[in-house]
């Protein structure tokens, strides 16, 4: 899943072609079309086919007038509370809903067991993806689960700059 995923589709969408080695030293490569071993490596099953040697990838022009980035790294010492987890959908939802009509905004949420990853991704200069993020309510979302995630005892990741980087340093 790539920032620009709800425009350009998942970064796999972006495969042109694979060269697959396999254990036998064989190569293969898979060229346009949609073949049985494309589809499989597609499908991620790649690994216990060999090993990946290379792909070929379309690539995009970059955003027109920039783009704004955010990452918010939530990390607790054990396990993510239990209780955590509704907030997080919950925050989540309500963001996907708020952005909906913007194919511009990508929004990721990644659970692990210790952490909790915010990812938001908005094309437009810094100026447009700050009014746009505060006007839907994404940032408000935002830091209303940060408050509750620290009053459990995370600790925090922040960007040094919301907008045109993503960059953290602990706090």
């Amino acid at each position: 899943i790539a920032f620009t995923s709800r425009k350009r589709g998942l970064v796999g969408d972006s495969v042109l072609s694979f060269t697959l080695v396999f254990p036998n030293g064989t190569v293969a490569e898979t060229e346009g079309g949609r073949s049985a071993l494309r589809s499989a490596l597609s499908a991620g099953g790649g690994s216990t086919l060999g090993v990946v040697w290379a792909l070929r990838l379309r690539l995009w022009p970059a955003p027109e007038g920039g783009h704004g980035v955010g990452v918010v790294r939530l990390g607790w010492k054990g396990r993510v509370p239990m209780s955590m987890l509704p907030l997080a959908a919950a925050a989540m939802d309500a963001n996907v809903a708020a952005t909906d009509d913007d194919e511009g905004w990508s929004l990721n949420l990644v659970v692990g067991r210790e952490y909790v990853v915010w990812h938001h991704f908005h094309e437009g200069s810094a100026e447009e993806s700050r009014a746009s993020g505060s006007r839907r309510g994404v940032f408000g979302r935002l830091a209303n689960f940060t408050r509750a995630a620290l009053a459990t005892g995370a600790s925090l990741a922040v960007p040094r700059s919301w907008c045109g980087g993503g960059a953290s340093r602990a706090r």
